[in-house]
């Protein structure tokens, strides 16, 4: 569960595919892609390498392409 001044990375529902949200960013593959890959809620966790919400906001992520 969420605490005040520590988002989580899964949200307070946890990963859920349909739990995504197009914003300004330009991102929609990524969206696309992590949606299909939260079918299966390990295999998104394994793609972060870390999972605390990191004080810059920035997370960094394992991608092969």
């Amino acid at each position: 569960m969420e605490t005040k001044g520590s988002p989580s990375l899964w949200g307070s529902l946890g990963i859920k595919p349909n739990g995504i949200n197009q914003g300004g960013l330009g991102d929609c593959w990524f969206l696309a892609a992590a949606s299909a890959i939260a079918e299966k809620p390990s295999r998104l966790q394994k793609i972060f390498v870390n999972t605390d919400y990191p004080a810059e906001g920035a997370f960094e992520l394992n991608m092969y392409f």
